[in-house]
Parts: structure tokens; sequence; C-alpha cells
């Protein structure tokens, strides 16, 4: 019996927010009061810190912020995002 294997991801729809200047309150709306513990706006652009189940994250502007399978939030950069994710159409 061969101990290494190959695993396939399963397919997983998510929910996500692109970080941009114009949209700060409506992702702040869309995560909650409990999912963040700060943002703000520096040079022109926005960020948030996201208490992740690893710790505290900050979501830069263009990023992408994800809601996880169980609810939680947590900030994936726009470049990994693009080539991991598409957009879902039902």
């Amino acid at each position: 019996m061969t101990l290494v294997r190959k695993y396939v991801a399963r397919p997983l729809i998510i929910e996500a927010v692109m970080l941009r200047f114009g949209n700060l309150e409506e992702a702040l709306d869309w995560m909650g009061g409990d999912s963040y513990s700060f943002a703000g706006q520096e040079d022109g652009k926005v960020y948030i810190n996201i208490d992740t189940l690893e710790g505290t994250m900050t979501a830069h502007q263009d990023d992408y912020i994800v809601k996880g399978t169980h609810g939680e939030f947590y900030p994936v950069r726009n470049d990994i995002f693009n080539h991991k994710y598409e957009e879902y159409e039902e």
C-alpha cells in the first residue's frame, strides 16, 4: 500500500468582497462588528484588521475579504484570489 496519495480539493462556493476605497462601510457591515478590530484609511488607501482563526491579519485595498465555511473572515491578496477563484453564476 502506498503511503503517499493524491487528493483534489472539493468544490466550494464562497462569498467575498474586494476591499475598495468606496466600499469600506459596506464591507464592514457585511462582516459584522465582531470580525474586525480596526479599519481605517492611510495615504488614500483603506485597510481592515481582521480577527481570524490564526490571529489578526490585515486586508489592504484591492485585497479580497473571504467568508469561510464556518462564518469566519480572512483576507486574500488579489493575485492569489484571482488565481484560485472565479465568479460563480447561479
